[in-house]
Protein backbone atom coordinates (compact mmCIF):
# COMPACT_ATOMS: atom_id res chain seq x y z
CA UNK A 1 0.00 0.00 0.00
CA UNK A 2 1.23 3.29 -0.89
CA UNK A 3 2.70 5.47 1.95
CA UNK A 4 1.87 9.46 2.14
CA UNK A 5 3.52 11.70 4.20
CA UNK A 6 1.48 14.13 6.01
CA UNK A 7 1.82 17.76 8.14
CA UNK A 8 -0.59 18.37 10.43
CA UNK A 9 -1.57 20.21 13.42
CA UNK A 10 -3.50 18.54 16.71
CA UNK A 11 -6.40 19.80 18.58
CA UNK A 12 -3.83 21.61 20.92
CA UNK A 13 -2.32 23.20 18.16
CA UNK A 14 0.57 20.72 17.95
CA UNK A 15 3.16 20.18 14.50
CA UNK A 16 2.72 16.59 13.80
CA UNK A 17 5.13 15.22 10.77
CA UNK A 18 4.76 11.94 9.81
CA UNK A 19 3.71 9.09 7.13
CA UNK A 20 0.67 6.59 7.11
CA UNK A 21 -0.33 4.15 4.98
CA UNK A 22 -3.51 4.53 2.58
CA UNK A 23 -5.12 3.42 -0.72
CA UNK A 24 -5.04 7.04 -2.15
CA UNK A 25 -4.60 10.48 -1.21
CA UNK A 26 -8.57 10.93 -0.29
CA UNK A 27 -8.07 7.70 1.72
CA UNK A 28 -5.08 9.33 3.93
CA UNK A 29 -7.03 12.30 4.55
CA UNK A 30 -10.13 10.46 5.74
CA UNK A 31 -7.72 8.82 8.02
CA UNK A 32 -5.81 11.71 9.70
CA UNK A 33 -9.50 13.73 9.67
CA UNK A 34 -10.59 10.53 12.23
CA UNK A 35 -7.64 10.71 14.27
CA UNK A 36 -8.52 14.67 14.57
CA UNK A 37 -5.95 16.04 12.98
CA UNK A 38 -6.00 19.21 10.43
CA UNK A 39 -4.03 18.78 7.60
CA UNK A 40 -1.64 21.13 6.48
CA UNK A 41 0.28 19.36 3.53
CA UNK A 42 -0.49 15.33 2.45
CA UNK A 43 1.77 13.90 0.04
CA UNK A 44 2.87 11.08 -1.98
CA UNK A 45 5.91 9.75 0.32
CA UNK A 46 8.59 8.93 -3.14
CA UNK A 47 11.92 6.85 -2.23
CA UNK A 48 13.58 7.20 -5.98
CA UNK A 49 16.20 3.60 -5.20
CA UNK A 50 12.62 1.85 -3.82
CA UNK A 51 10.21 2.61 -6.05
CA UNK A 52 12.83 1.91 -9.14
CA UNK A 53 13.66 -1.19 -7.54
CA UNK A 54 9.89 -2.28 -7.42
CA UNK A 55 9.26 -1.37 -11.30
CA UNK A 56 11.45 -4.03 -11.95
CA UNK A 57 9.75 -6.95 -12.30
CA UNK A 58 12.48 -9.58 -10.53
CA UNK A 59 11.92 -7.41 -7.67
CA UNK A 60 8.29 -7.10 -7.49
CA UNK A 61 6.64 -8.96 -5.06
CA UNK A 62 4.41 -11.95 -7.00
CA UNK A 63 1.62 -13.91 -6.57
CA UNK A 64 1.59 -16.52 -9.02
CA UNK A 65 -1.10 -17.76 -11.62
CA UNK A 66 -1.63 -20.80 -9.49
CA UNK A 67 -1.77 -19.13 -6.05
CA UNK A 68 -4.42 -16.82 -7.02
CA UNK A 69 -6.48 -20.33 -8.52
CA UNK A 70 -5.79 -21.56 -5.38
CA UNK A 71 -6.89 -18.57 -3.79
CA UNK A 72 -10.21 -18.48 -6.05
CA UNK A 73 -10.76 -22.29 -5.62
CA UNK A 74 -11.03 -21.51 -1.37
CA UNK A 75 -13.75 -18.25 -1.77
CA UNK A 76 -15.80 -20.31 -3.99
CA UNK A 77 -15.56 -22.99 -1.45
CA UNK A 78 -16.71 -20.54 1.44
CA UNK A 79 -19.44 -19.34 -0.85
CA UNK A 80 -20.76 -22.97 -2.21
CA UNK A 81 -21.00 -23.60 1.84
CA UNK A 82 -22.45 -20.74 3.30
CA UNK A 83 -19.57 -19.90 5.83
CA UNK A 84 -19.72 -16.58 6.49
CA UNK A 85 -16.83 -14.17 4.86
CA UNK A 86 -14.97 -12.97 7.54
CA UNK A 87 -14.67 -16.48 8.60
CA UNK A 88 -13.71 -17.67 5.70
CA UNK A 89 -11.21 -15.68 4.99
CA UNK A 90 -9.43 -16.04 8.37
CA UNK A 91 -9.64 -19.20 7.22
CA UNK A 92 -7.77 -18.81 4.32
CA UNK A 93 -5.74 -16.50 5.61
CA UNK A 94 -4.52 -19.36 8.12
CA UNK A 95 -4.30 -21.86 5.10
CA UNK A 96 -1.86 -19.57 2.77
CA UNK A 97 1.61 -19.73 2.75
CA UNK A 98 2.48 -16.37 0.51
CA UNK A 99 3.21 -13.94 2.13
CA UNK A 100 2.31 -10.56 0.29
CA UNK A 101 -1.33 -12.90 -0.46
CA UNK A 102 -1.48 -12.96 3.66
CA UNK A 103 -1.14 -9.35 3.56
CA UNK A 104 -4.19 -9.06 0.94
CA UNK A 105 -6.33 -11.31 2.42
CA UNK A 106 -5.75 -9.99 6.31
CA UNK A 107 -6.30 -5.81 4.45
CA UNK A 108 -9.64 -7.77 2.71
CA UNK A 109 -10.83 -8.75 6.50
CA UNK A 110 -10.39 -5.23 7.69
CA UNK A 111 -11.93 -3.55 5.13
CA UNK A 112 -15.15 -5.74 5.24
CA UNK A 113 -15.11 -5.75 9.27
CA UNK A 114 -15.79 -1.81 8.35
CA UNK A 115 -18.66 -2.74 5.85
CA UNK A 116 -16.95 -2.19 2.86
CA UNK A 117 -17.21 -4.10 -0.42
CA UNK A 118 -15.65 -7.02 -1.37
CA UNK A 119 -14.72 -5.97 -4.63
CA UNK A 120 -13.38 -2.68 -2.91
CA UNK A 121 -11.16 -4.34 -0.68
CA UNK A 122 -9.98 -6.68 -3.93
CA UNK A 123 -9.46 -3.61 -6.13
CA UNK A 124 -6.58 -2.24 -3.84
CA UNK A 125 -3.80 -4.48 -5.42
CA UNK A 126 -4.45 -4.31 -9.29
CA UNK A 127 -0.90 -6.14 -9.61
CA UNK A 128 -2.93 -9.32 -8.16
CA UNK A 129 -6.55 -8.62 -9.18
CA UNK A 130 -7.21 -7.48 -12.58
CA UNK A 131 -9.93 -4.88 -13.74
CA UNK A 132 -11.67 -8.23 -15.39
CA UNK A 133 -11.55 -10.13 -11.60
CA UNK A 134 -12.73 -6.96 -9.59
CA UNK A 135 -15.72 -6.74 -12.45
CA UNK A 136 -16.95 -9.97 -11.93
CA UNK A 137 -16.69 -9.82 -8.65
CA UNK A 138 -18.52 -6.60 -8.39
CA UNK A 139 -21.12 -8.15 -11.06
CA UNK A 140 -21.36 -11.17 -8.38
CA UNK A 141 -22.04 -9.33 -5.48
CA UNK A 142 -25.04 -7.19 -7.27
CA UNK A 143 -26.49 -10.39 -8.74
CA UNK A 144 -25.80 -12.81 -5.59
CA UNK A 145 -24.77 -14.75 -7.94
CA UNK A 146 -20.62 -14.92 -6.32
CA UNK A 147 -20.70 -18.19 -6.40
CA UNK A 148 -21.05 -19.39 -9.77
CA UNK A 149 -18.78 -15.92 -11.02
CA UNK A 150 -16.27 -17.77 -9.03
CA UNK A 151 -16.53 -20.86 -10.63
CA UNK A 152 -16.39 -18.82 -14.14
CA UNK A 153 -12.91 -17.10 -12.87
CA UNK A 154 -11.32 -20.21 -11.75
CA UNK A 155 -11.87 -21.85 -14.99
CA UNK A 156 -10.73 -18.46 -16.71
CA UNK A 157 -7.37 -18.27 -13.98
CA UNK A 158 -7.19 -21.78 -15.25
CA UNK A 159 -7.08 -21.15 -18.96
CA UNK A 160 -4.88 -18.67 -18.49
CA UNK A 161 -2.77 -20.53 -16.33
CA UNK A 162 -2.66 -23.24 -19.12
CA UNK A 163 -1.90 -21.37 -22.07
CA UNK A 164 1.39 -19.47 -19.67
CA UNK A 165 2.46 -22.26 -19.65
CA UNK A 166 2.23 -23.85 -23.27
CA UNK A 167 3.90 -20.20 -24.59
CA UNK A 168 6.66 -21.37 -21.86
CA UNK A 169 6.86 -24.97 -23.16
CA UNK A 170 7.37 -23.27 -26.87
CA UNK A 171 10.11 -21.33 -25.71
CA UNK A 172 11.96 -23.29 -23.57
CA UNK A 173 13.87 -24.83 -25.84
CA UNK A 174 14.98 -21.92 -28.07
CA UNK A 175 15.92 -20.31 -24.65
CA UNK A 176 17.94 -23.09 -23.56
CA UNK A 177 20.03 -23.38 -27.01
CA UNK A 178 20.88 -19.08 -26.83
CA UNK A 179 21.75 -19.43 -23.46
CA UNK A 180 23.89 -22.32 -24.65
CA UNK A 181 25.55 -20.21 -26.98
CA UNK A 182 25.73 -16.84 -25.28
CA UNK A 183 27.78 -19.43 -22.39
CA UNK A 184 30.29 -20.64 -25.05
CA UNK A 185 30.93 -17.31 -26.73
CA UNK A 186 31.85 -15.50 -23.57
CA UNK A 187 34.66 -18.21 -22.49
CA UNK A 188 35.74 -18.62 -25.79
CA UNK A 189 36.05 -14.77 -26.40
CA UNK A 190 37.12 -13.91 -22.78
CA UNK A 191 38.86 -16.72 -21.50
CA UNK A 192 40.48 -18.66 -24.39
CA UNK A 193 41.26 -16.40 -27.17
CA UNK A 194 43.09 -13.81 -24.96
CA UNK A 195 45.20 -16.40 -23.19
CA UNK A 196 45.78 -18.28 -26.88
CA UNK A 197 46.98 -14.50 -28.21
CA UNK A 198 49.76 -14.48 -25.67
CA UNK A 199 50.53 -17.76 -26.81
CA UNK A 200 51.16 -17.29 -29.85
CA UNK A 201 53.02 -13.48 -30.09
CA UNK A 202 55.62 -15.64 -28.51
CA UNK A 203 56.29 -18.05 -31.60
CA UNK A 204 55.64 -14.72 -34.35
CA UNK A 205 53.71 -17.18 -36.91
CA UNK A 206 51.03 -15.88 -39.38
CA UNK A 207 47.69 -17.13 -37.76
CA UNK A 208 44.69 -17.82 -39.67
CA UNK A 209 42.07 -15.12 -41.29
CA UNK A 210 39.77 -16.76 -38.57
CA UNK A 211 41.76 -16.69 -35.92
CA UNK A 212 42.88 -12.47 -36.46
CA UNK A 213 38.95 -12.30 -36.66
CA UNK A 214 38.33 -13.14 -33.38
CA UNK A 215 41.44 -12.01 -31.32
CA UNK A 216 40.31 -8.47 -32.98
CA UNK A 217 36.94 -9.79 -31.86
CA UNK A 218 38.04 -9.73 -28.35
CA UNK A 219 40.26 -7.24 -27.95
CA UNK A 220 37.41 -5.03 -29.17
CA UNK A 221 35.49 -6.30 -26.33
CA UNK A 222 38.08 -6.00 -23.82
CA UNK A 223 39.15 -2.70 -24.43
CA UNK A 224 38.48 0.27 -22.06
CA UNK A 225 36.42 1.97 -24.37
CA UNK A 226 33.74 -0.81 -24.97
CA UNK A 227 33.45 -1.82 -21.79
CA UNK A 228 32.77 1.85 -20.99
CA UNK A 229 30.42 1.13 -23.70
CA UNK A 230 29.31 -2.17 -22.52
CA UNK A 231 28.37 -0.65 -18.96
CA UNK A 232 26.06 2.23 -20.39
CA UNK A 233 24.28 -0.18 -22.40
CA UNK A 234 23.58 -2.34 -19.17
CA UNK A 235 22.23 0.75 -17.71
CA UNK A 236 20.00 1.71 -20.57
CA UNK A 237 18.90 -1.94 -20.47
CA UNK A 238 18.27 -1.85 -16.69
CA UNK A 239 16.42 1.73 -17.01
CA UNK A 240 14.08 0.37 -20.19
CA UNK A 241 13.20 -2.46 -17.63
CA UNK A 242 12.26 -0.53 -14.90
CA UNK A 243 10.80 2.21 -16.37
CA UNK A 244 9.73 2.02 -20.24
CA UNK A 245 9.41 -1.41 -21.16
CA UNK A 246 5.76 -0.85 -21.36
CA UNK A 247 6.43 1.56 -24.83
CA UNK A 248 7.69 -1.18 -26.31
CA UNK A 249 5.72 -4.10 -25.66
CA UNK A 250 3.53 -3.67 -28.49
CA UNK A 251 5.77 -3.43 -31.22
CA UNK A 252 7.32 -6.69 -29.24
CA UNK A 253 4.01 -8.15 -29.83
CA UNK A 254 3.44 -7.32 -33.36
CA UNK A 255 6.77 -8.43 -33.85
CA UNK A 256 6.14 -12.27 -32.18
CA UNK A 257 3.07 -12.75 -34.53
CA UNK A 258 5.39 -12.41 -37.45
CA UNK A 259 8.17 -14.93 -36.13
CA UNK A 260 8.87 -18.20 -38.32
CA UNK A 261 6.81 -21.22 -36.51
CA UNK A 262 6.75 -19.30 -33.24
CA UNK A 263 4.31 -16.97 -34.47
CA UNK A 264 1.12 -18.69 -35.92
CA UNK A 265 1.45 -20.97 -32.44
CA UNK A 266 1.29 -17.57 -30.36
CA UNK A 267 -1.52 -16.21 -32.29
CA UNK A 268 -3.42 -19.93 -32.03
CA UNK A 269 -3.05 -19.51 -28.35
CA UNK A 270 -4.40 -16.32 -28.18
CA UNK A 271 -7.34 -17.31 -30.48
CA UNK A 272 -8.18 -20.07 -27.71
CA UNK A 273 -8.18 -17.55 -24.51
CA UNK A 274 -10.58 -15.24 -26.76
CA UNK A 275 -13.03 -17.43 -27.67
CA UNK A 276 -12.53 -20.00 -24.15
CA UNK A 277 -13.18 -17.25 -22.15
CA UNK A 278 -15.80 -15.52 -24.40
CA UNK A 279 -17.45 -18.45 -24.15
CA UNK A 280 -17.85 -18.98 -20.26
CA UNK A 281 -18.60 -15.13 -19.80
CA UNK A 282 -21.44 -15.18 -22.17
CA UNK A 283 -22.90 -18.60 -20.59
CA UNK A 284 -22.77 -16.55 -17.25
CA UNK A 285 -25.76 -14.03 -18.85
CA UNK A 286 -23.25 -11.07 -19.61
CA UNK A 287 -24.25 -9.45 -22.92
CA UNK A 288 -21.53 -9.32 -25.69
CA UNK A 289 -20.05 -5.83 -24.84
CA UNK A 290 -19.44 -6.59 -20.98
CA UNK A 291 -18.15 -9.83 -21.95
CA UNK A 292 -15.50 -8.34 -24.76
CA UNK A 293 -15.03 -5.65 -22.59
CA UNK A 294 -13.84 -8.41 -19.84
CA UNK A 295 -11.87 -10.59 -22.24
CA UNK A 296 -9.82 -7.78 -23.01
CA UNK A 297 -8.58 -6.82 -19.40
CA UNK A 298 -7.96 -10.60 -19.26
CA UNK A 299 -5.59 -10.50 -22.44
CA UNK A 300 -2.32 -9.84 -21.56
CA UNK A 301 -1.03 -9.29 -25.40
CA UNK A 302 -1.34 -5.34 -26.15
CA UNK A 303 -2.04 -6.09 -30.44
CA UNK A 304 -5.06 -8.22 -29.71
CA UNK A 305 -6.23 -6.37 -26.65
CA UNK A 306 -6.31 -3.02 -28.61
CA UNK A 307 -8.36 -5.11 -31.14
CA UNK A 308 -10.86 -6.41 -29.07
CA UNK A 309 -11.41 -2.75 -27.87
CA UNK A 310 -11.79 -1.84 -31.37
CA UNK A 311 -14.33 -4.23 -31.47
CA UNK A 312 -16.30 -3.77 -29.09
CA UNK A 313 -16.77 0.35 -30.20
CA UNK A 314 -18.03 -1.30 -33.32
CA UNK A 315 -20.33 -3.48 -31.76
CA UNK A 316 -21.93 -0.59 -29.33
CA UNK A 317 -22.28 1.97 -32.66
CA UNK A 318 -24.59 -1.19 -34.34
CA UNK A 319 -22.20 -3.60 -36.48
CA UNK A 320 -22.30 -6.97 -35.98
CA UNK A 321 -19.65 -9.06 -34.45
CA UNK A 322 -18.52 -10.60 -38.02
CA UNK A 323 -17.44 -6.92 -39.13
CA UNK A 324 -16.19 -5.61 -35.97
CA UNK A 325 -13.87 -8.56 -35.91
CA UNK A 326 -13.08 -8.00 -40.02
CA UNK A 327 -11.92 -5.01 -38.82
CA UNK A 328 -9.07 -6.69 -37.14
CA UNK A 329 -5.97 -7.74 -38.26
CA UNK A 330 -4.49 -10.38 -36.71
CA UNK A 331 -8.39 -12.42 -36.07
CA UNK A 332 -8.05 -15.31 -38.34
CA UNK A 333 -10.85 -15.88 -41.02
CA UNK A 334 -11.82 -19.26 -39.13
CA UNK A 335 -12.76 -17.24 -36.06
CA UNK A 336 -14.77 -14.50 -37.80
CA UNK A 337 -16.85 -16.47 -40.46
CA UNK A 338 -17.34 -19.30 -37.62
CA UNK A 339 -18.50 -16.62 -34.99
CA UNK A 340 -20.97 -14.94 -37.57
CA UNK A 341 -22.42 -18.65 -38.27
CA UNK A 342 -22.92 -18.73 -34.22
CA UNK A 343 -24.44 -15.14 -34.51
CA UNK A 344 -26.74 -16.20 -37.33
CA UNK A 345 -27.70 -19.40 -35.72
CA UNK A 346 -28.48 -18.15 -32.18
CA UNK A 347 -25.58 -20.83 -30.93
CA UNK A 348 -22.72 -18.47 -30.41
CA UNK A 349 -21.67 -20.14 -26.81
CA UNK A 350 -21.32 -23.51 -28.87
CA UNK A 351 -19.41 -21.97 -31.88
CA UNK A 352 -16.56 -20.62 -29.63
CA UNK A 353 -16.56 -23.76 -27.68
CA UNK A 354 -15.71 -25.23 -31.21
CA UNK A 355 -13.34 -23.31 -32.13
CA UNK A 356 -11.30 -23.59 -28.32
CA UNK A 357 -11.58 -26.67 -28.97
CA UNK A 358 -10.07 -26.88 -32.31
CA UNK A 359 -7.29 -24.61 -31.43
CA UNK A 360 -6.21 -26.57 -28.58
CA UNK A 361 -5.76 -29.62 -30.76
CA UNK A 362 -3.60 -27.37 -32.72
CA UNK A 363 -1.72 -25.63 -30.27
CA UNK A 364 -0.56 -29.62 -28.45
CA UNK A 365 0.21 -30.50 -31.97
CA UNK A 366 2.69 -27.66 -32.72
CA UNK A 367 3.95 -27.97 -29.17
CA UNK A 368 4.76 -31.56 -29.23
CA UNK A 369 6.61 -31.14 -32.40
CA UNK A 370 8.11 -27.83 -32.17
CA UNK A 371 11.00 -29.25 -31.03
CA UNK A 372 11.50 -31.42 -33.67
CA UNK A 373 11.31 -28.55 -36.35
CA UNK A 374 13.70 -26.36 -34.47
CA UNK A 375 16.09 -29.12 -33.41
CA UNK A 376 17.60 -29.41 -37.14
CA UNK A 377 17.86 -25.41 -37.48
CA UNK A 378 19.51 -25.01 -33.75
CA UNK A 379 21.36 -28.19 -34.48
CA UNK A 380 23.07 -25.83 -37.64
CA UNK A 381 23.94 -22.60 -35.36
CA UNK A 382 25.76 -24.54 -32.69
CA UNK A 383 27.42 -26.19 -35.43
CA UNK A 384 28.37 -23.39 -37.47
CA UNK A 385 29.35 -21.56 -34.48
CA UNK A 386 31.53 -24.28 -32.61
CA UNK A 387 33.16 -25.04 -36.13
CA UNK A 388 34.41 -21.24 -36.66
CA UNK A 389 35.44 -21.40 -32.59
CA UNK A 390 37.21 -24.69 -33.25
CA UNK A 391 39.22 -23.31 -36.22
CA UNK A 392 40.50 -20.05 -34.57
CA UNK A 393 41.92 -21.94 -32.10
CA UNK A 394 42.89 -25.15 -33.55
CA UNK A 395 43.76 -24.01 -37.18
CA UNK A 396 46.65 -22.17 -35.75
CA UNK A 397 48.21 -25.35 -33.70
CA UNK A 398 47.84 -27.26 -36.79
CA UNK A 399 49.96 -24.76 -38.85
CA UNK A 400 52.50 -24.97 -36.07
CA UNK A 401 52.90 -28.72 -36.17
CA UNK A 402 53.15 -28.60 -39.58
CA UNK A 403 56.05 -26.35 -39.20
CA UNK A 404 57.63 -28.58 -37.01
CA UNK A 405 57.51 -31.98 -39.08
CA UNK A 406 59.17 -29.72 -41.69
CA UNK A 407 62.40 -28.76 -40.06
Amino acid sequence: MPKYKYKARDKQGKLIVGEINASDLNNGRSILLQNGLIIIEIKKSFDVKLDLIKKISVFKPKVSLEEQLMFNRQLQLIYSVRMPILKGLQFIFDQTENSILKGVVKSCMADISEGKEFNYALAKYPDIFDKSFIGLIKAGEMSGELEAIFDRICEITEIKAENRTKIKSALFYPKLVIIFIGFIFVIVVFVIIPKMKGFYDNFKIDLPFVTQLMIKFSSMLMSPYFIILELVISGLFFYYFATIKEIFKKYWYKFSFRMPFIGLLLLQIEMNSFCKILELLLKSGMTLVQSLKIVKETTTNEVIADEITQAVVSVESGKSIKTALQECKNFPPLVVNMISVGEETGSIEVVLNKIASYYRLQIDYKISNLTKMLEPLFLILIFTIVLILALSVFMPMWRMSMAVKRV
